[in-house]
């Protein structure tokens, strides 16, 4: 029989093992290398008090955890796994109750949950999660070119500076008020948290930063209209620009300058020698999906985003 406890209640070592089973199990079934993942579990074990913890017991032994780290007033769950026969949806769905009781709500993706999503997906809907599905697209300059940037009267695009963070976080927050993309990143409808959010990405915390890729919209009088932020990601040893955020201003909308900012990006990437880009975008937001499709994106991946709440959001 299986016992599920908070972290607080075990005084034991780190379990190792455990983490070097996790290792090779995401790397399996992810089909790519996550080496130094059991690094990152045991640095989190021991660091500060922003990640929480829930563990899984066979009497004495730990054969599951899962973790997550504050974000906003809410937990996103940063991985979930059960060793063995114990890899099942009742013991993942005991590990996140454990794990998120008392929070306001609770985050949580397919891609760093075991068991297969597909079968604790469908049990944690059964218990109140909700599924946002969302896509992950990539465009590749071999099979899909570059358009070349439209022009837009009365607008320009240049660099984007730190001091415009302010400002483009109040841009992010209005564009995503009340979209699927922000009930999974609550951060983007809300100015303060974008801010924190902007600062992050050129900071390096989402990704190594990628400046030529940061760029803003604007008009004649100089007021900013939107933006994108870029950062690189490896796929399969080729470099992508990953987009961060594209925000237009919802009082701008229908001018173009989504695309206008995107293929400026598209650009930066193909001159830095990437491959192409990617990019994650909610499966129901169609006005972004068909710009992407316009431009060449395919979807490649599904995934699985869940989203818990114990409160009216």
């Amino acid at each position: 029989m299986l016992v599920f406890v908070p972290r607080e209640l075990y005084s034991g070592p780190p379990p190792e093992g455990l983490f070097d089973s996790a290792e090779r199990y995401f790397g399996a079934r992810l089909g790519r290398s996550v080496e130094g993942l059991r690094r990152k579990l045991l640095d989190a074990w021991g660091g500060p008090g922003e990640r929480r913890w829930s563990l899984a017991f066979d009497g004495p032994e730990i054969v599951g955890f899962a973790c997550g780290t504050r974000e906003g007033d809410g937990l996103r769950v940063t991985l979930l796994y059960l060793a063995g026969r114990h890899n099942n949806a009742e013991g993942g769905i005991a590990l996140l109750d454990r794990l998120v009781r008392g929070e306001s709500h609770a985050l949580a993706s397919g891609a760093t949950l075991s068991p297969p999503p597909g079968e604790l997906g469908q049990a944690m809907q059964r218990v109140g999660w909700n599924l946002v599905p969302r896509e992950r697209r990539v465009l590749l300059f071999r099979e899909s070119g570059l358009s070349r940037p439209p022009v837009i009267e009365g607008h320009s695009v240049r660099r984007l500076r730190p001091g415009d963070l302010r400002a483009l976080a109040l841009i992010q927050a209005a564009a995503f008020h009340g979209s699927p993309d922000a009930l999974v990143h609550p951060a983007l409808a809300d100015p303060f948290e974008s801010e924190a959010m902007l600062e992050g990405c050129l900071a390096g915390k989402f990704g190594e930063p990628f400046p030529a890729g940061n760029l803003v919209a604007r008009r004649r009088d100089r007021l900013m209209t939107g933006f994108v932020v870029s950062t690189v990601e490896e796929k399969e040893a080729e470099p992508l620009g990953f987009v961060v955020s594209l925000a237009v201003s919802p009082n701008q909308r229908g001018k173009g300058l989504g695309r206008l900012l995107l293929s400026h990006a598209l650009t930066s990437y193909a001159a830095a020698g990437f491959a192409g880009s990617s990019l994650q975008v909610g499966a129901t937001n169609r006005a972004a999906a068909a710009l992407y499709d316009s431009l060449g994106y395919r979807v490649t991946e599904n995934e699985m985003a869940y989203r818990l709440d114990t409160r009216g959001i």
